[in-house]
Order: structure tokens, then sequence, then C-alpha cells
């Protein structure tokens, strides 16, 4: 038990880093394209597409995927940030710890408020953070679909497995990391990083081999 609290309130703090933290988000999806220009694809009239699909997801409350965002997950495009797959696995190690801060805090002169206010907060911010991965996934998926169509021919349908494995490929994706780097990256004494920084290797052998 103490191993996990101490896990669980590593991860909170990794959290804070990386998703509340507004360097980071900008960071994140300002040097995002770079992925999807060295994949060799890369079309403006996407970028439309993918700002209406992530929003369209981020809006909605119910936690229902629209039609495109279903392909997309589907195709393991989506909701598979390096970043946010690790901080949710020690969010998760460290979930009683946090469901008894949670109970202090509720017991307080306007705790619920406070709560309510603080789960908002972070759950906007996973949002975003995760969009920002996504919506470049999007646009490099739907770059490289249609040159892949042009050069070869293919049925766009047929096309699409074959793409999204291109994809995740050459731009980091959290279900492509290893187990050995997901369980360094729960390490209470390792950054907030090794997730991506593995994905970074990864990614650069497949495109450059």
């Amino acid at each position: 038990d103490w191993m996990r609290t101490i896990v669980g309130l590593n991860g909170a703090i990794k959290f804070g880093k990386v998703v509340i933290s507004s360097a980071t988000q900008v960071r994140n999806f300002v040097s995002a394209p770079f992925f999807v220009m060295l994949g060799g694809s890369f079309h403006a009239k996407h970028l439309g597409t993918a700002a209406k699909t992530v929003w369209a997801d981020m809006m909605e409350r119910d936690g229902n995927l629209g039609e495109r965002m279903r392909r997309y997950k589907t195709l393991r495009l989506v909701y598979e940030s390096p970043h946010i797959g690790l901080l949710q696995d020690l969010l998760e190690d460290g979930q009683g710890t946090f469901n008894a801060l949670n109970d202090i805090v509720e017991q307080l002169p306007g705790g619920k408020v406070v709560t309510k206010v603080a789960k908002t907060f972070v759950n906007w911010a996973k949002k975003f953070y995760r969009a920002a991965d996504d919506f470049w996934k999007i646009v490099a998926f739907e770059s490289q679909l249609d040159d892949w169509v042009e050069a070869t021919g293919d049925n766009r349908a047929d096309a699409e497995e074959t793409v999204a494995e291109r994809v995740r490929d050459t731009i980091p994706t959290y279900s492509m990391t290893g187990v050995g780097m997901k369980n360094l990256g729960r390490f209470p004494l390792v950054g907030s990083f090794v997730a991506f920084s593995s994905e970074v290797v990864r990614t650069n052998v497949n495109t450059y081999g």
C-alpha cells in the first residue's frame, strides 16, 4: 500500500508537470507537426477536418465518439498519446490515495465546490492535451492516405489499415511502447517523458529504416 501511495503521488506530480503545464501543452502542439512532415505527406486541406473532428470529440459530454472519431480509434490512431497513456497508468496506481484526498477536501468548508472545479479543470486539460496529439495524427493519416491512393490506385477503404500502420510506426503511439519502457516510466525516480523518448527512438528507426 505504501508503495502504491508513493507511485500514485508521483503520478500526480508528473501529471501536473506534463498535462497541467501550459508550456508543455504548447510545446507538444507546435512540435508534433514535424513528425507529420517527416512522414513525407502534409496536406493543409486536412487541417480543418482534423480541427472539427477533435473539437466535436472534446465537446461530447456523454463520452460518445462521432462516426469519424470511432473510425480513427478503431485504426488505433487517436487516444494514443504516450504521455496521457503513461500518466493514466500512474493515476490509476494511486486512485485510492486520490479518493482519500478527495474525501478530506470535501469535508472542508466549500470543499465540494473546490473538488468540482478541480475535476473540471483537470478533465479539460486532459482533453486539450489529447486533442493536440490526435489533431496531428489525423492530419498525417488523411495526408498519407491521399498520397497512397494516388500512387497505388487502391480503394481508400482498403488502404486505411495499411496507412494507419504507417502512421503508428512513424508517430509516437502509446500502445506501441514496449512493456519495459512503460514499467520504467512508472518508477518514481524516473522523469516524465520516458515513454515519449522511447517512442522517438522507435519512430526514427522506422522512418529511416
